[in-house]
């Protein structure tokens, strides 16, 4: 039995790391240079010039809102138009010189 004349060990690994600080998260490859939501600050802009992350940020404008008006009335209100066009279609158009009839008076009584 030889005894070597220099033990060797294995390097000795840490059992605990300090975690990395968090990296911003890359766009995919194929993402061209943009302005893009930053992975880190929420509500701000970062550069990505197609390879990497830049230092450059911006505030991120707010998104327009949609106004939605509720006085406005979607369907014809009170003026049957479906009942009309069913009696012009069912007297071959007879119906159409009276349903005009009723439509101007109806505008003449609302002004």
């Amino acid at each position: 039995m030889t005894t070597p004349e220099r033990w060797e060990y294995p390097e000795v690994q840490p059992m605990f790391t300090e975690p990395a600080a968090p990296r911003p998260a890359a766009p995919s490859p194929t993402m061209p240079p943009n302005w893009y939501p930053d992975p880190v600050n929420p509500g701000l802009l970062r550069y990505w010039d197609g390879v990497q992350w830049t230092e450059h940020r911006q505030a991120a404008t707010p998104v327009a809102q949609a106004v939605v008006y509720n006085n406005v009335r979607a369907s014809g209100g009170d003026s049957m138009v479906g009942l009309h066009l069913v009696l012009t279609l069912l007297t071959c158009g007879l119906w159409l010189p009276i349903w005009l009839l009723i439509e101007i008076i109806r505008a003449i009584s609302k002004s």
